[in-house]
């Protein structure tokens, strides 16, 4: 976007929309139109202005950022939400790639946020959204939404065998042979993903315990996994393992 990207910001707190708009300020492509308060004064005014952007409350008086997005079939803008909380909906951003910052807000978590908002395309975003919605919805993670080496991949969790660590990447290897390569680090994934049914098995591994064959004791111990990777499991976590094993 070379033009001015017009911005809308949407919180039902007068200090929290003040602060914002002030951070924003040292963004000289960010062209600020209006201020919404609330779900239905935001809906109104995205329909009215037609934005590029939105910056967006998660709780308000009137319902929540992702009631004022239910409202567009097709959301042809983007948002960076700007929350004080909650480990549900944080994990659900992760999940789905959409950007958000916490409060207090702090000037460059908004300056990455808004580089990310830029960078992506109105279709990638559409995906994202979309994704989102759903997982808020029915309050699960079945589904994740991955930006890749070429491009962005949804992929249903429970289809993923394996992840290990691979320099500045990791590859997720899937039940249908196909290996994706993300750039993330693997705790990030880790933070993604069910505890209850996903295990790390080393500082470079993580894998998916219904897809487990069996451990192999011989040479220090290892976990051969349905699709015959052998995955290793370091001594410290082995006890563990065995537990969740047994649960999953």
């Amino acid at each position: 976007m070379n033009n001015p990207i017009k911005t809308i910001i949407i919180d039902d707190e007068l200090d929290a929309r003040e602060i914002l708009r002030f951070q924003l300020k040292s963004f000289p492509n960010l062209n600020i139109i209006q201020e919404a308060h609330g779900v239905t004064s935001g809906v109104q005014a995205i329909r009215d202005t037609q934005p590029d952007l939105v910056f967006l409350d998660i709780d308000m008086q009137d319902g929540t950022g992702f009631d004022l997005l239910n409202q567009f079939e097709k959301p042809n803008f983007k948002v960076i939400f700007v929350t004080a909380h909650d480990d549900f909906a944080l994990k659900a951003f992760k999940f789905n790639a959409v950007d958000y910052v916490l409060k207090p807000i702090d000037k460059s978590e908004i300056e990455r946020a808004v580089k990310k908002a830029i960078d992506s395309t109105n279709s990638n975003f559409a995906d994202q959204i979309s994704g989102l919605l759903e997982t808020v919805k029915e309050k699960k993670f079945e589904k994740l939404i991955l930006n890749t080496t070429d491009g962005i991949h949804v992929i249903q969790v429970n289809d993923i065998i394996h992840l290990n660590a691979d320099g500045s990447y990791v590859q997720i290897n899937m039940t249908n042979n196909e290996k994706l390569m993300v750039s993330k680090n693997l705790k990030e994934l880790e933070e993604m993903l069910d505890e209850t049914h996903f295990f790390r098995t080393h500082q470079s591994h993580i894998i998916n315990l219904h897809f487990v064959k069996k451990l192999v004791k011989e040479s220090g111990g290892f976990i051969e996994m349905k699709d015959g990777s052998q995955v290793p499991l370091a001594r410290r976590k082995k006890e563990l393992f065995l537990e969740k094993l047994a649960i999953a």
